[in-house]
């Protein structure tokens, strides 16, 4: 994960220098990318982007993947027990919350080089769209595993857990806060976005679904304002 992080460090530098080339216009944007150095790191970043962009897909999607990857990630810390070895972090089927580890690779791999790219390449911002969506999935199903945990623990009568459970899920609420912010730009479009059909709408002329103008899966049905 090294090259990772060194990637997120090195499109947040890209951008500081190239920031007026990147928001000159379209010429100004093609002569920086002729040059074979950016051309080089435009790939480099593409590639790696779509190597850990299963949270940038539609939830149904993202969901289907992410059980896959558990399964494969509980048969090894299976494997480990049986050869009494310590159960890698994340692989004991026992202790490990899917949603919690979902979160985790949002909010710590995915959500950082995401929020950089969308900088430098504002045509992904769809993507952005649809990673806020599901990070807010996820949480969800957190905040509903630890309903179910602390209503075990108040008929257990343990308040010491009750506490313990308040705060994981108030740590939750604030993470979800900052990650909302740091996408900001994602909300400011979607908001232009929604106003924009409110005007057609009071107008009375016909609005055509537009995945960006909410946070909605891209292949759900839902629309609503």
């Amino acid at each position: 994960m090294s090259h990772h992080f060194n990637l997120v460090s090195e499109m947040d530098m890209f951008y500081e220098l190239n920031e007026k080339a990147l928001n000159g216009g379209l010429a100004a944007r093609q002569k920086l990318f002729q040059d074979a150095k950016n051309r080089q790191f435009l790939l480099s970043s593409w590639l790696h982007s779509a190597d850990i962009s299963n949270p940038c897909k539609n939830f149904s999607i993202c969901q289907k993947w992410a059980d896959v990857v558990m399964v494969e990630f509980f048969r090894q810390g299976d494997k480990e027990r049986e050869k009494s070895m310590p159960v890698s972090p994340g692989f004991d089927r026992d202790t490990t919350s899917m949603p919690t580890m979902q979160v985790n690779f949002i909010d710590f791999v995915v959500g950082p080089l995401y929020q950089k790219m969308i900088r430098v390449f504002p045509g992904m911002m769809n993507l952005g769209i649809q990673l806020v969506f599901n990070r807010d999935k996820w949480g969800q199903k957190i905040a509903d595993e630890l309903h179910v945990e602390k209503k075990k623990a108040r008929v257990n009568q343990d308040t010491e857990k009750e506490k313990e459970l308040d705060a994981k899920a108030q740590d939750h609420k604030a993470r979800a806060v900052r990650f909302r912010g740091n996408f900001k730009a994602v909300f400011d479009m979607q908001e232009q976005l929604r106003e924009e059909e409110k005007e057609l709408l009071a107008m009375g002329e016909a609005v055509e679904r537009k995945p960006l103008s909410r946070p909605l899966d891209f292949f759900g049905t839902e629309y609503a304002l």
